[in-house]
């Protein structure tokens, strides 16, 4: 029965890839794949780092030097994972795309907490429903087709939708446990889908490292931990690069690589004791990062000016506290219903710790999550292939994360959405400005496309709760079986009675003769 349905879902992928090769004929030669491939905390220098340092990351090099690199990024307010990977995805700032923090409550859905460490409120569709939808749902519904590998908040469904083929968070579980997926893995899953157009059709992809990051917050930025992991980033690119080029995509693909966030290092002398300043009676529970440069408090009622005027009257000037809806413009922050009541914020290189410092602290320890102003949060940002510059060129305007989704929009011919970023700021990325008249143009089929991706997860994802398309999908492939089967037994059914109704006609002929 397996094989019989994944036959059928072969069959209705080719369908759909013929309805949208009929609506792209004549379609730009611009309309090419694109491919983005984020490094968790990978900052805007580590190249110029760690080759100081003697490192050699001779595939990232070969990447600068054959594309175009923009020098300055400003990410989004807070420079934390959760919020800049939305960022990326959406154009938007926190304030609007909704995941404003790594950890965050909503008072809409009271007794939930969300929190990036916490797996079933990564599969919650409560969180996403009603907000902005990612770059994947937006070129799915406009018939694209996107393969997405552990990209953060993937699992959630956006009205129903779900990537068209993804290796989702379920895929790090192992008994309950959370295992590392193997990058090399990452990287065969993606050119598996990009190298079969005819069976996936995938004109995104959206890959997912988080490395540099997790190293850099144990040994520090600048550690020879973090020189391991570099090392090991930079063969894997390689590995992806010779894939491309063994598939001929090298040259009919875009690709962006990327990070949400940069990282500096912190020491355990400039630690702040919360405790010291504000009284644990005063609030509920906290929102911190593991980090803890900026803290959202829940406080009781009465207790939030009281919380204020505490860590005013402590008179720490790289320590402020504001109401949610006094929080600075430039943040961008205080325009969502889920920004913390009273939140707290500290300047590098002060970290915040709630319940007493432990005495195990480490020394030093890397942080990110600062203003994004602070150079040492910007992330790496370099591109390559048809759309973009060649031959090495630096564009030193400063351009703005939220910029590379209307541009992703662009380059996949799909409508943005309404959203904070510029196609005036990453213009110069570009090898030419033709790249931006290309016209939404709609592919592929919708409903057999949405039947297809929910089939692809549900049916090898044991954790994966059936969606309403995949089950209705599935009850017509069951009709249709029984329908089959009916035939099946209806025509043996009367092959059998006209055997037995020949047998009868003999018989009686039989004796008749004997007679």
């Amino acid at each position: 029965a397996r094989v019989a349905l994944l036959l059928i879902a072969a069959l209705l992928a080719q369908v759909s890839i013929a309805c949208g090769a009929n609506h792209s004929a004549g379609s730009p030669p611009g309309r090419l794949p694109l491919l983005i491939v984020i490094f968790d905390g990978f900052r805007h220098d580590y190249l110029e780092l760690y080759r100081s340092r003697g490192v050699q990351l001779p595939n990232f090099e070969a990447f600068a030097s054959q594309g175009v690199r923009a020098k300055r990024v400003k990410n989004v307010y807070p420079t934390e994972t959760l919020p800049n990977h939305q960022s990326l995805v959406t154009g938007l700032y926190s304030e609007s795309h909704g995941f404003i923090l790594n950890t965050f409550a909503d008072p809409e859905l009271p007794g939930k907490l969300f929190s990036v460490f916490d797996q079933s409120s990564l599969n919650d569709p409560d969180w996403s429903a009603g907000w902005p939808e990612p770059l994947w749902v937006t070129n799915q519904r406009q018939g694209g087709r996107s393969a997405v590998v552990l990209y953060p908040n993937s699992d959630l469904p956006y009205n129903g939708f779900l990537p068209f083929v993804q290796v989702d968070q379920y895929a790090t579980l192992n008994n309950g446990s959370s295992v590392r997926y193997p990058y090399s893995r990452r990287v065969s899953r993606m050119l598996h889908w990009l190298g079969q157009p005819q069976l996936y059709g995938i004109n995104l992809g959206l890959l997912y490292f988080d490395e540099p990051d997790h190293t850099a917050h144990q040994a520090g930025h600048l550690s020879d931990d973090v020189a391991a992991r570099l090392i090991e980033l930079d063969q894997q690119l390689g590995q992806l690069m010779t894939g491309l080029k063994e598939l001929g995509l090298t040259d009919r693909i875009n690709i962006v690589l990327t990070a949400d966030h940069g990282m500096t290092t912190g020491n355990s002398s400039n630690l702040i004791d919360l405790d010291q300043i504000v009284n644990p009676d005063w609030y509920v529970n906290y929102l911190a990062d593991k980090a803890n440069i900026h803290l959202g408090l829940m406080p009781k009622p009465g207790r939030a000016q009281d919380i204020i005027k505490a860590v005013s009257d402590a008179k720490l000037p790289y320590l402020r506290a504001n109401l949610a809806s006094h929080l600075p413009d430039w943040m961008h922050f205080n325009g969502s219903r889920r920004t913390p009541p009273v939140y707290l914020y500290a300047d590098p290189p002060y970290v915040i710790v709630v319940g007493g410092i432990p005495p195990e602290h480490p020394a030093t320890f890397g942080v990110h999550g600062y203003a994004n102003n602070d150079t040492d949060m910007w992330p790496l940002w370099l591109a390559r292939g048809p759309a973009f510059q060649s031959g090495g060129v630096e564009i030193d305007q400063l351009i703005e994360s939220v910029d590379l989704y209307p541009l992703a929009c662009r380059l996949l011919g799909i409508r943005a959405n309404p959203n904070n970023g510029s196609l005036d700021r990453i213009s110069a990325v570009l090898s030419s400005p033709d790249w931006l008249l290309v016209e939404p143009i709609p592919t592929g089929n919708k409903f057999i496309d949405k039947f297809l991706s929910d089939l692809f997860d549900c049916w090898f994802n044991k954790y994966r709760p059936y969606t309403p398309a995949f089950v209705l999908g599935a009850l017509c492939l069951f009709v249709l079986a029984l329908l089959v089967i009916v035939s099946y037994l209806a025509c043996q059914w009367r092959t059998r009675w006209l055997k037995l109704r020949i047998d009868a006609q003999f018989y009686r002929a039989a004796i008749r003769l004997n007679k």
